[in-house]
């Protein structure tokens, strides 16, 4: 049996915790955020990947893991739909995920509130430093594993020199609820995986479960992505910068972003997106 230390409670950080753990090993989870993430991510697609880790997990919760869609349809600038593709696919969100996770995990070894500073190791353990409510606190452990996100603490002192880089594409993202759309939009497009492409960008939908992981019809809402070409120079700089000149070098925030840019995105989707998409881009509220 070893001691593992995992410092990220989010969902990489409890899939690894709960399999360690069931694998015999005293693990420890180090989650700097206080209370429920619930809420926080959107959309997933489940892949077998998915399905067979839970599996592992000896969680059998596929039948409500979320939202199953018949297939995927493909819209045309017009709203018509220019391919369909009968694949059934069950699509899930972030919010349940993290709850099926966080239940399977004994609450007790799920440590809130606390912020890694700094890792040492030698040859026979490694030692991490942290804090929590102004409280110095260290961890011993023979496995520490970072699961603490793109802008990782752990790896920035492992690894000063690995940096992201910018890929060249920007992606809105959104959830908009069941009950604000159309009729239109509901039966043409809610119940599907949906794709609609305009030159050079793509925008990908889904439904998923609403407030409270609810999947009845009517409580459910739409997630969407919708990849967009940016240079990088001035354009991206105004995205990623708020309506009081600060400026997110990694994506900023979503209650940061400028409405100047949010009404602009908007404006976009009624030119170059279906009208099923531009709807659901109008009315959602994040």
């Amino acid at each position: 049996m070893a001691r593992v230390l995992v410092a990220g409670g989010s969902l990489g950080g409890l899939f690894v915790a709960n399999m360690l753990l069931r694998d015999g090993h005293d693990v420890r989870v180090l989650e700097k955020v206080k209370g429920s993430m619930n809420g926080r991510g959107a959309g997933i697609v489940s892949h077998d990947a998915l399905v067979n880790a839970l599996e592992r997990l000896d969680l059998d919760v596929q039948s409500t893991l979320g939202v199953l869609v018949p297939g995927r349809v493909l819209l045309d600038g017009s709203g018509n739909a220019s391919q369909k593709l009968d694949m059934p696919q069950v699509l899930t969100s972030w919010s349940r995920l993290y709850q099926i996770l966080l239940e399977a995990f004994p609450t007790e070894r799920y440590l809130q509130g606390v912020t890694v500073q700094r890792v040492e190791h030698d040859e026979r353990e490694v030692r991490v430093f942290a804090s929590r409510d102004s409280t110095e606190l260290t961890f011993e452990a023979d496995l520490l594993i970072a699961c603490d996100g793109i802008r990782s603490s752990i790896r920035q002192q492992i690894f000063p020199n690995t940096q992201p880089h910018y890929a060249g594409y920007i992606a809105w993202r959104g959830v908009c609820e069941e009950s604000l759309l159309s009729d239109y939009t509901l039966i043409s497009l809610f119940d599907y995986y949906g794709f609609c492409v305009p030159a050079d960008e793509q925008i990908i939908g889904y439904p998923v479960a609403g407030p409270n992981n609810d999947t009845r019809r009517g409580q459910r809402a739409y997630n969407f992505v919708w990849y967009r070409p940016v240079p990088q120079g001035a354009e991206l700089r105004n995205i990623l910068t708020d309506a009081d000149g600060n400026h997110y070098t990694q994506g900023i925030p979503p209650h940061k972003v400028s409405w100047r840019q949010i009404a602009k995105a908007r404006e976009d989707a009624r030119n170059l997106l279906s009208p099923q998409f531009a709807e659901i881009l109008e009315k959602t509220a994040q």
